[in-house]
Parts: structure tokens; sequence; C-alpha cells
């Protein structure tokens, strides 16, 4: 993934997000239900980017600390404050342990 530009697909985090804070679990569930809107995406957790011709471009892993990050936690705020919930939403770990995942696929249209 290194050398990637960041899309509406693809969104890299260097750092975890500290989900005791309101504001990161708003920013969790907008990132996740904005590439559920896009047809599905990943976030990656523990990669820096850097700024090339205006466009963030993963850099290098800077990787997270595994007792910093409650996979279940995720999962479960993701299913609490995105409505519907995407389908599919996988969150687990990549590269050793050294990096979060959170992928899925299109959101279910909403029941008129």
């Amino acid at each position: 993934m290194l050398g990637l530009r960041e899309t509406q697909w693809l969104d890299a985090k260097s750092g975890p997000y500290q989900l005791a804070d309101r504001r990161a679990v708003e920013e969790l569930a907008k990132d996740v239900s904005a590439f559920a809107n896009g047809g599905g995406g990943v976030i990656v957790i523990g990669i820096a980017t850097r700024l090339e011709h205006d466009e963030e471009v993963l850099d290098h892993i800077v990787g997270v600390d595994p007792t910093a990050v409650n996979l279940d936690q995720i999962r479960k705020l993701i299913r609490q404050w995105i409505t519907p919930a995407p389908r599919g939403v996988r969150v687990g770990w990549s590269g050793g342990g050294r990096i979060v995942r959170v992928w899925g696929s299109r959101r279910p249209k909403a029941s008129t």
C-alpha cells in the first residue's frame, strides 16, 4: 500500500482513533460512512502520509500499539453510530499486527 494516494476508497491514519473522545468517535463514523456511501473502501491505521503535489501519499508504517486499540469497540461503535449499518465492515490487524484495517462495502439503501 505504501506509495498509494489517499482516495475516496483509501484513507490512512498514523495513529488510532481516541475512542474515549466523542469527536474521535464521530470522525470514525464519518470516515466509515464516507467509504460506505462511495461504494466501499479501507481505512488503514498505523501508516503515515506525506504531501506530494497537494495529495496525501501513504509514506511509511509507524504501527500502532495493540494495547491502544480495541477492535471490538471499533466494531460496536460503527454499528451504533452509522444507520443503516454498512454491509460487510471488517476490522482487523494487518502488517504483522502493526496496522489496523477497517474495510467494507457499500451501505444498504435505507427503506422508505
